[in-house]
C-alpha cells in the first residue's frame, strides 16, 4: 500500500512512492509516513496494524488537528479530473431530492442499469421501485458527498468476476442527487467529501475486513445523519478516474 488518504494538504501512507516511481513531493502537502504517524502520539496509532486500510483514521485526525473544515478522502488508484469542483462547499445547493424505497442505486440512476455499487444488497438488484423525485433550490448542502467514478468504478465483487476490468461512464449532465431520510445507499472511501459537521462519520472500523470497513461505516453514518438533519449526496461525474492499483 503506497498511499492511504489525501485531504486538503495532508497525505497518509506507508512509503513516499510505489516501487520504481519517483518520490512523492507536492507543494502544500504533508506526507505522513509510519514514523511521522507514530510521532503524532494519537492513541489509535499503536492500536492499528501497519498496512491496514484503517490507518486512514490517523490521517483524518491529523487533518482535524490542523483545522480542516472539509476533508476529502481518496485512494492511490483514483485521479481527480476536475479539481473537485463538482462537490458543494457552500451552506446551500440545488439538486434532485430522492425519497421512496429504502435503497437507492446511484449507478442505475446515472444511466448504468446493469451496475450496482459495492455494498448494495444483492437481493435488491433489479428491483423495480417507486420513487419520489423533487428538484429543489436552496437545499442545505449534504454533509457527506460521494463522488461517482468513471472508468472502473467501485462495483460489487460479483460484477468484477463476471466482467473483469470495466470502462463505465455515467451521465455527467445529471444534477446532484440528495437522499431523503429513510433512503440508504452504499458509499465508499475512495472519492468522498465530508463537511465539518460530519467528521464523526469518518471513522473506519478496524474489526471488519478491509473490503467492507468503509461500507459498514457508510451505512451507520447515514442513519446518524438523519438525526442531525444531514444528507448523503451524489454529485454528477466526471469527478475522478480509477487508475491501476499501485504496487
Amino acid at each position: 500500500m503506497s498511499a492511504g488518504v489525501a485531504m486538503g494538504s495532508s497525505l497518509c501512507g506507508e512509503r513516499r512512492c510505489s516501487k520504481g516511481k519517483k518520490p512523492l513531493c507536492y507543494p502544500n502537502c504533508d506526507f505522513l509516513d509510519i514514523e511521522k504517524q507514530k510521532a503524532l502520539n494519537f492513541y489509535t496509532t499503536d492500536k492499528t496494524p501497519v498496512r491496514s486500510y484503517t490507518r486512514k483514521n490517523i490521517g483524518y485526525l491529523y487533518a482535524i488537528q490542523h483545522g480542516a473544515k472539509v476533508i476529502y478522502e481518496t485512494d492511490d488508484d483514483n485521479r481527480s479530473m476536475d479539481k473537485l469542483q463538482r462537490f458543494d462547499y457552500g451552506p446551500e445547493c440545488s439538486g434532485l431530492e430522492v425519497g421512496g424505497q429504502s435503497l437507492f442505486n446511484p449507478y442505475h440512476h446515472l444511466g448504468q442499469s446493469t451496475q450496482w455499487p459495492r455494498g448494495f444488497p444483492l437481493t435488491a438488484v433489479g428491483n423495480d421501485s417507486t420513487r419520489r423525485f423533487r428538484m429543489n433550490k436552496d437545499i442545505k448542502t449534504a454533509l457527506i458527498q460521494q463522488g461517482i467514478v468513471n472508468g472502473d468504478p467501485d462495483v460489487d465483487a460479483t460484477r468484477k468476476r463476471a466482467d473483469g476490468e470495466l470502462d463505465v461512464h455515467f451521465d455527467h449532465a445529471a444534477p446532484t442527487t440528495l437522499l431523503l431520510p429513510g433512503v440508504f445507499s452504499p458509499f465508499d472511501s475512495q472519492n468522498t467529501l465530508f463537511h465539518y459537521d460530519a467528521f464523526w462519520g469518518l471513522l473506519l472500523p478496524k474489526s471488519t475486513t478491509m473490503r467492507v470497513c468503509n461500507i459498514w461505516r457508510g451505512y451507520w453514518a447515514q442513519r446518524l445523519l438523519w438525526e442531525v438533519d444531514g444528507r448523503l449526496a451524489f454529485p454528477p461525474p466526471p469527478l475522478s478516474k480509477r487508475l491501476p492499483k499501485a504496487e
